[in-house]
């Protein structure tokens, strides 16, 4: 399988809780960026993607239409982003058909392609608009692709979707592979760096509570463990919160 180990996808620029900066951070790589360059277009998808986040769905489409015009002689990755900024433009605005399509083509285009960072992220997107059964199933096809890919960026979608997996089961009372997920959302947060998931944390505690004898115990040994823990260590606060949203 090939990887996707260019640098230059810009994702460090990105604080998606303040888009307004974030797009003056693209803006100022932009002005550097070649304009028929590959950076110059992934800019623009990111840009248009801080437009989406702030509801400015004409601005989003404005740029993405730029990025369009060049697709006939585009890479593969620029083809991939546009098709995730596009259909998140649309499923923001509520019009899920068209996203759905979009996020397909992504999904499709990177996995044939090895791009796993961009092909779960549109399996990740595929769950948003989707019933709930292919939700599930979507969640599941981005989690594998994420455990078995040797792309470490691609890495960091496991705390995010072992927590939605885990929620679904929850949902539907199966509370030990509701319990078995919480708890690799717990380890995979904290491999990285990340405070507790807490809302995580208190669903694996009603989880293990429903569960057999066994499994409750080990859990709540687990608990303690990493409290304790976590007592005896500094406390290291990330800069984004973990989102689950779009």
């Amino acid at each position: 399988m090939k990887i996707d180990s260019t640098a230059q996808d810009f994702e460090q620029l990105w604080d998606y809780d303040r888009p307004a900066e974030s797009e003056s951070r693209f803006r100022a790589e932009l002005a550097r960026a070649a304009p028929e360059s590959e950076a110059h277009s992934q800019l623009l998808t990111q840009i248009a993607r801080t437009h989406s986040l702030r509801g400015e769905f004409r601005e989003a489409h404005e740029l993405l239409d730029d990025v369009e015009k060049k697709l006939p002689g585009a890479t593969v990755k620029v083809g991939v982003r546009y098709a995730l900024e596009r259909g998140r433009t649309f499923n923001s605005a509520g019009d899920k058909t068209r996203a759905k399509t979009l996020f397909l083509v992504a999904w499709e285009r990177a996995s044939a392609e090895g791009l796993d960072f961009y092909a779960i992220d549109a399996a990740h997107m595929m769950a948003f608009v989707t019933p709930p059964a292919e939700r599930h199933q979507w969640n599941l096809k981005a989690l594998a692709l994420t455990e078995r890919t040797a792309d470490a960026r691609a890495k960091k979608w496991e705390v995010s979707l072992y927590n939605n997996i885990g929620w679904t089961y929850h949902d539907q009372a199966d509370y030990p592979a509701a319990l078995a997920m919480f708890e690799k959302a717990q380890a995979a947060a904290e491999a990285r760096g990340r405070p507790g998931l807490r809302r995580g944390a208190a669903a694996a505690d009603r989880a293990a509570g429903r569960s057999r004898p066994g499994q409750r115990e080990r859990w709540l040994r687990v608990r303690r463990d990493r409290r304790k823990h976590a007592r005896a260590r500094p406390r290291h606060r990330s800069a984004t919160e973990l989102r689950t949203r779009v």
